[in-house]
Protein backbone atom coordinates (compact mmCIF):
# COMPACT_ATOMS: atom_id res chain seq x y z
CA UNK A 1 0.00 0.00 0.00
CA UNK A 2 1.11 3.19 -0.67
CA UNK A 3 2.54 4.99 2.67
CA UNK A 4 3.89 8.18 1.23
CA UNK A 5 0.43 9.87 1.13
CA UNK A 6 0.08 9.91 4.54
CA UNK A 7 2.00 11.58 6.86
CA UNK A 8 3.25 10.36 10.60
CA UNK A 9 1.67 12.25 13.86
CA UNK A 10 4.87 12.85 14.46
CA UNK A 11 5.42 15.28 11.35
CA UNK A 12 1.77 16.92 12.38
CA UNK A 13 2.95 17.63 15.60
CA UNK A 14 6.30 19.43 14.42
CA UNK A 15 3.94 21.24 11.83
CA UNK A 16 1.89 22.29 14.77
CA UNK A 17 4.82 23.01 17.04
CA UNK A 18 6.09 25.76 14.11
CA UNK A 19 2.62 27.06 12.65
CA UNK A 20 0.63 27.52 15.91
CA UNK A 21 3.09 26.94 19.42
CA UNK A 22 0.58 24.72 21.02
CA UNK A 23 3.27 22.00 22.03
CA UNK A 24 3.96 22.31 25.43
CA UNK A 25 0.21 24.11 26.04
CA UNK A 26 -1.31 22.98 29.20
CA UNK A 27 -4.87 22.51 27.51
CA UNK A 28 -5.07 21.08 24.78
CA UNK A 29 -7.87 19.02 22.22
CA UNK A 30 -7.77 15.18 23.17
CA UNK A 31 -6.87 14.24 19.56
CA UNK A 32 -4.06 16.42 19.57
CA UNK A 33 -0.76 15.99 20.62
CA UNK A 34 0.16 17.08 23.85
CA UNK A 35 4.20 17.95 24.78
CA UNK A 36 3.92 16.62 28.14
CA UNK A 37 4.93 13.45 30.40
CA UNK A 38 3.44 14.23 33.52
CA UNK A 39 -0.27 14.60 32.80
CA UNK A 40 -2.56 12.81 34.71
CA UNK A 41 -4.22 9.75 33.83
CA UNK A 42 -8.17 9.21 34.44
CA UNK A 43 -9.31 5.73 35.35
CA UNK A 44 -12.72 4.75 35.10
CA UNK A 45 -14.32 1.57 36.35
CA UNK A 46 -15.99 0.11 33.21
CA UNK A 47 -17.00 -3.17 35.27
CA UNK A 48 -16.78 -4.88 38.72
CA UNK A 49 -13.15 -5.70 37.74
CA UNK A 50 -12.37 -3.69 34.75
CA UNK A 51 -10.42 -0.11 34.46
CA UNK A 52 -10.01 2.05 31.34
CA UNK A 53 -6.91 4.44 31.43
CA UNK A 54 -6.90 6.97 29.68
CA UNK A 55 -3.24 8.63 29.16
CA UNK A 56 -3.40 12.27 27.86
CA UNK A 57 0.12 12.52 26.81
CA UNK A 58 1.52 13.16 23.74
CA UNK A 59 -1.05 11.32 21.51
CA UNK A 60 -2.87 10.32 24.12
CA UNK A 61 -3.71 5.97 24.73
CA UNK A 62 -6.13 4.57 25.92
CA UNK A 63 -5.42 1.05 28.27
CA UNK A 64 -7.41 -1.36 30.26
CA UNK A 65 -6.36 -3.67 33.60
CA UNK A 66 -8.20 -6.28 35.37
CA UNK A 67 -8.21 -6.35 39.04
CA UNK A 68 -9.60 -8.63 41.69
CA UNK A 69 -8.95 -10.36 45.04
CA UNK A 70 -7.50 -13.13 42.86
CA UNK A 71 -5.51 -11.34 39.87
CA UNK A 72 -4.16 -8.64 38.65
CA UNK A 73 -2.91 -7.91 34.96
CA UNK A 74 -2.58 -4.87 32.32
CA UNK A 75 -3.38 -4.46 28.59
CA UNK A 76 -1.00 -2.45 27.22
CA UNK A 77 1.47 -0.10 29.03
CA UNK A 78 1.01 3.40 28.40
CA UNK A 79 3.69 6.05 26.92
CA UNK A 80 6.18 6.18 29.66
CA UNK A 81 7.13 4.19 33.15
CA UNK A 82 6.05 6.95 35.48
CA UNK A 83 2.38 6.88 34.07
CA UNK A 84 2.58 3.01 33.91
CA UNK A 85 4.10 3.20 37.14
CA UNK A 86 1.01 5.12 38.83
CA UNK A 87 -1.28 2.40 37.29
CA UNK A 88 0.30 -0.52 38.89
CA UNK A 89 0.24 1.27 42.11
CA UNK A 90 -3.59 2.18 42.05
CA UNK A 91 -4.41 -1.31 41.05
CA UNK A 92 -2.78 -2.44 44.39
CA UNK A 93 -5.05 -0.13 46.07
CA UNK A 94 -8.08 -1.78 44.50
CA UNK A 95 -7.48 -5.41 45.02
CA UNK A 96 -5.30 -7.59 46.40
CA UNK A 97 -4.50 -10.16 43.36
CA UNK A 98 -1.56 -11.93 42.62
CA UNK A 99 0.09 -9.70 39.38
CA UNK A 100 -0.18 -11.68 36.78
CA UNK A 101 1.00 -9.78 33.86
CA UNK A 102 0.95 -7.02 31.12
CA UNK A 103 0.06 -8.43 28.06
CA UNK A 104 0.66 -6.28 25.08
CA UNK A 105 -1.29 -4.97 21.76
CA UNK A 106 1.30 -3.77 19.07
CA UNK A 107 4.77 -2.94 19.19
CA UNK A 108 4.69 0.47 19.27
CA UNK A 109 5.64 3.40 22.08
CA UNK A 110 2.10 4.24 23.20
CA UNK A 111 1.83 0.56 24.38
CA UNK A 112 4.81 -0.48 25.32
CA UNK A 113 6.83 2.77 26.75
CA UNK A 114 6.04 2.01 30.40
CA UNK A 115 7.15 -1.28 30.22
CA UNK A 116 10.20 -0.56 32.56
CA UNK A 117 8.33 0.18 35.50
CA UNK A 118 6.49 -3.69 34.99
CA UNK A 119 9.92 -4.72 34.83
CA UNK A 120 10.81 -3.41 37.89
CA UNK A 121 8.00 -5.12 39.78
CA UNK A 122 8.80 -7.97 38.29
CA UNK A 123 5.66 -8.42 36.11
CA UNK A 124 6.11 -10.38 33.17
CA UNK A 125 5.67 -8.95 29.72
CA UNK A 126 3.95 -10.74 27.19
CA UNK A 127 3.40 -10.57 23.58
CA UNK A 128 3.89 -11.53 20.55
CA UNK A 129 6.84 -12.90 18.23
CA UNK A 130 6.29 -10.31 15.79
CA UNK A 131 5.77 -7.58 18.20
CA UNK A 132 8.82 -8.88 20.49
CA UNK A 133 11.04 -8.63 17.16
CA UNK A 134 9.67 -5.35 16.04
CA UNK A 135 9.84 -3.67 19.20
CA UNK A 136 13.89 -4.64 19.08
CA UNK A 137 14.17 -3.64 15.56
CA UNK A 138 12.30 -0.07 15.46
CA UNK A 139 12.59 0.86 18.65
CA UNK A 140 15.23 3.56 18.46
CA UNK A 141 13.13 5.36 15.46
CA UNK A 142 10.18 5.32 17.29
CA UNK A 143 12.47 6.94 20.00
CA UNK A 144 14.25 9.27 17.71
CA UNK A 145 10.58 10.49 16.23
CA UNK A 146 8.89 11.22 20.28
CA UNK A 147 12.07 13.06 20.15
CA UNK A 148 10.24 16.06 18.59
CA UNK A 149 8.37 16.56 21.69
CA UNK A 150 10.25 18.28 24.40
CA UNK A 151 9.09 16.54 27.60
CA UNK A 152 10.04 13.32 25.55
CA UNK A 153 12.30 11.62 28.25
CA UNK A 154 13.94 8.57 26.36
CA UNK A 155 12.98 5.77 28.22
CA UNK A 156 14.96 2.34 27.58
CA UNK A 157 14.08 -0.23 25.27
CA UNK A 158 11.79 -2.50 26.97
CA UNK A 159 12.05 -6.50 26.52
CA UNK A 160 9.51 -9.30 26.73
CA UNK A 161 9.61 -11.85 29.24
CA UNK A 162 7.32 -14.17 27.44
CA UNK A 163 6.02 -14.32 23.86
CA UNK A 164 2.36 -15.96 23.16
CA UNK A 165 2.26 -17.94 19.83
CA UNK A 166 -1.24 -18.91 19.26
CA UNK A 167 -4.86 -17.81 20.70
CA UNK A 168 -6.38 -19.30 24.12
CA UNK A 169 -7.38 -18.13 27.25
CA UNK A 170 -5.32 -16.69 29.91
CA UNK A 171 -4.92 -16.12 33.63
CA UNK A 172 -7.24 -19.09 34.71
CA UNK A 173 -9.89 -18.35 32.23
CA UNK A 174 -10.65 -14.24 32.54
CA UNK A 175 -9.33 -13.03 29.30
CA UNK A 176 -9.09 -14.46 25.83
CA UNK A 177 -5.85 -13.87 23.80
CA UNK A 178 -6.72 -13.30 20.31
CA UNK A 179 -3.91 -13.76 17.01
CA UNK A 180 -5.58 -11.53 14.84
CA UNK A 181 -4.46 -10.96 10.87
CA UNK A 182 -1.68 -8.20 10.79
CA UNK A 183 -4.02 -5.41 9.85
CA UNK A 184 -2.81 -2.32 12.43
CA UNK A 185 0.54 -4.45 12.89
CA UNK A 186 2.32 -7.04 12.22
CA UNK A 187 1.64 -9.69 15.67
CA UNK A 188 -1.39 -7.37 16.76
CA UNK A 189 -3.35 -8.91 19.64
CA UNK A 190 -6.85 -8.35 20.76
CA UNK A 191 -8.41 -9.18 23.89
CA UNK A 192 -11.55 -10.32 25.43
CA UNK A 193 -13.05 -10.10 28.68
CA UNK A 194 -16.04 -13.76 28.27
CA UNK A 195 -17.66 -12.80 31.27
CA UNK A 196 -18.26 -9.17 31.17
CA UNK A 197 -18.27 -9.15 27.41
CA UNK A 198 -15.81 -6.59 26.98
CA UNK A 199 -13.45 -6.05 23.81
CA UNK A 200 -10.09 -4.76 23.89
CA UNK A 201 -7.48 -4.31 20.81
CA UNK A 202 -5.57 -1.73 21.43
CA UNK A 203 -5.07 0.93 18.66
CA UNK A 204 -6.65 -1.70 16.16
CA UNK A 205 -9.84 -0.22 17.00
CA UNK A 206 -9.54 3.60 16.66
CA UNK A 207 -11.46 6.32 14.81
CA UNK A 208 -9.15 8.16 13.74
CA UNK A 209 -6.06 5.58 13.31
CA UNK A 210 -3.04 6.42 14.83
CA UNK A 211 0.43 5.21 14.35
CA UNK A 212 -0.84 3.31 10.75
CA UNK A 213 2.63 3.32 8.44
CA UNK A 214 1.93 -0.64 9.27
CA UNK A 215 -2.04 -1.01 8.59
CA UNK A 216 -2.84 -3.37 5.58
CA UNK A 217 -6.96 -2.38 4.87
CA UNK A 218 -8.22 -5.53 3.89
CA UNK A 219 -6.84 -7.38 6.94
CA UNK A 220 -7.74 -4.95 9.01
CA UNK A 221 -11.37 -5.40 7.96
CA UNK A 222 -11.09 -9.25 7.91
CA UNK A 223 -9.99 -8.57 11.78
CA UNK A 224 -13.36 -6.36 12.48
CA UNK A 225 -15.25 -9.43 10.63
CA UNK A 226 -13.21 -11.70 12.98
CA UNK A 227 -13.97 -9.52 16.00
CA UNK A 228 -17.69 -9.77 15.36
CA UNK A 229 -18.28 -13.00 15.97
CA UNK A 230 -18.03 -12.54 19.80
CA UNK A 231 -20.72 -11.33 22.12
CA UNK A 232 -20.06 -7.78 22.75
CA UNK A 233 -21.21 -5.36 25.40
CA UNK A 234 -18.35 -2.60 25.52
CA UNK A 235 -15.72 -2.20 23.44
CA UNK A 236 -12.34 -0.61 24.81
CA UNK A 237 -11.21 1.91 21.83
CA UNK A 238 -7.40 2.62 21.54
CA UNK A 239 -7.69 6.29 21.34
CA UNK A 240 -10.15 9.08 22.29
CA UNK A 241 -13.34 8.20 24.16
CA UNK A 242 -12.48 5.05 25.20
CA UNK A 243 -15.75 3.36 26.25
CA UNK A 244 -18.26 2.27 22.95
CA UNK A 245 -20.32 -0.17 22.18
CA UNK A 246 -20.69 -3.11 20.04
CA UNK A 247 -21.88 -0.89 16.77
CA UNK A 248 -18.22 0.94 17.17
CA UNK A 249 -16.97 -2.51 14.62
CA UNK A 250 -19.86 -1.29 11.97
CA UNK A 251 -18.65 2.38 12.51
CA UNK A 252 -15.13 1.21 12.23
CA UNK A 253 -15.38 -0.90 9.21
CA UNK A 254 -17.52 2.35 7.18
CA UNK A 255 -14.31 4.88 8.52
CA UNK A 256 -11.89 1.96 7.13
CA UNK A 257 -13.68 2.12 3.57
CA UNK A 258 -13.77 5.73 3.76
CA UNK A 259 -9.87 6.09 4.81
CA UNK A 260 -9.11 3.67 1.94
CA UNK A 261 -10.16 6.06 -0.66
CA UNK A 262 -8.38 8.71 0.61
CA UNK A 263 -4.97 7.01 0.58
Amino acid sequence: MNQARRSSPFLAALALTAAFGLLGCAKQARNGPVDRSDVPLRIEELTKHIRVVQDGNYWGANSVYYVSEEAIFFLDATYLPQTAGRMIWKSMTQGYGEFQGVLISSYQVHRTGGLVAFHQQEIPVLSSVATENLIRQRWLAMDARMGLFSSWPHPPMPLISRTIRKSGTMFNGKVQVLMMPPGYAPGNLAFYFPEEKVLYAGSMLSIPLFYDEDVNLSELRRCIRILKKKDIRYIIAGHGDPIQGPDFLDRMDAYLIEYGRSR
